[in-house]
């Protein structure tokens, strides 16, 4: 008896998302039914280039001014994603305001949330 990828998540009692050694999953709702897609991680060419260097960086810089907020400002994004939902953490979204600079979303965010996440 053959078993689908996701009989197989909900069996081992997790959902991954991501990369799970040397597969990286996701979750999809294409074609109005939920599904895992499932194939072999793709690997970096090169990762010395000046552009995945430059990545990293800036992913790096994200992590330390998430250090350099305050307890409370760190619980206030966790909450946020918590309150409204969110498929992701706090720290993850963060992130994404960290690295692209769109406080039109946060503020948004803010609003649905009754949190206060900005001024960072």
């Amino acid at each position: 008896m053959a078993i689908a990828a996701h009989q197989l998540q909900n069996y081992l009692g997790f959902a991954a998302q991501g990369d799970l050694g040397p597969w990286t999953m996701y979750s999809s709702k294409n074609f109005g039914r939920p599904g895992i897609v499932i194939f072999a991680k793709a690997w970096l060419k090169d990762a010395t280039s000046p552009r995945q260097k430059a990545h990293r960086d800036r992913i790096r810089a994200a992590a330390q001014a998430w250090k350099s907020l305050t307890a409370q400002q760190r619980t206030n994004w966790e909450a946020c994603t918590k309150k409204l939902s969110l498929r992701l953490t706090g720290y993850n979204l963060f992130t994404h305001y960290h690295m692209k600079g769109d406080t039109s979303n946060i503020e948004t965010l803010e609003r649905q949330s009754g949190l206060e996440l900005l001024p960072i």
